[in-house]
């Protein structure tokens, strides 16, 4: 993530900042699923409760996949069908700079 808010304004990165050149990772354990299903239980009430969950920071992000469930965007992976076929891998995450450029009309 780049960016404070996921998905319907869930407040999941509250340190999180679009132009510092750093992508944050957050990473939510199995034994955190309460503190998870809690938050969202109360997200529409218009409270920013951020949560603390542990995030990693860094231009180049590298994590060890043991197949577990990891969310790119809208979808889940592995596919329930290849779930363990090709773990252990590393996944690798780069910022690309200048990677979006916006047009903007006079």
């Amino acid at each position: 993530m780049n960016m404070e808010f996921v998905g319907p304004n869930l407040y999941i990165a509250p340190d999180s900042r679009a132009d510092d050149g750093l992508l944050d990772v957050v990473l939510i354990a199995e034994q955190h699923r309460r503190k998870l299903d809690d938050y969202l239980a109360t997200w529409q009430e218009g409270v920013l409760w951020p949560p603390d969950f542990t995030t990693l920071r860094g231009a180049h992000l590298e994590i060890e996949w043991t197949g577990f469930d990891i969310h790119i965007d809208d979808t889940l992976y592995p596919k329930k069908e290849k779930a363990r076929s090709k773990a252990p891998a590393r996944i690798s995450v780069k910022v690309e700079h200048d990677a979006l450029e916006f047009l903007v009309p006079k």
